[in-house]
């Protein structure tokens, strides 16, 4: 573990990870996009996976810094288009 992240902002940013994923669910209403069975648990599946893309690529943002905030952010925005495309 580096020491930028000690086991106090790990805990923290676990709480901001479980925040998002609420916020996540809570904005993505699945009741409007016509899917029921599979295919609704799978979009559901895949947001949540995403999501765990963004939260550890965001950890190894931080403590390695190897991309820039730019490159972050689009390789999590281009991450969650090709899943959703899949």
């Amino acid at each position: 573990m580096s020491r930028w992240m000690t086991p106090t902002k790990r805990a923290l940013f676990a709480a901001i990870y479980q925040a998002a994923a609420d916020a996540l669910v809570a904005l993505v209403d699945l009741d409007t996009t016509g899917l029921d069975g599979p295919g609704r648990e799978a979009v559901g599946s895949v947001l949540m996976a995403w999501l765990r893309f963004v939260h550890t690529l965001s950890l190894e943002w931080l403590e390695r810094g190897t991309l820039s905030r730019d490159q972050l952010r689009d390789s999590c925005i281009g991450a969650l288009a090709g899943a959703l495309g899949a």
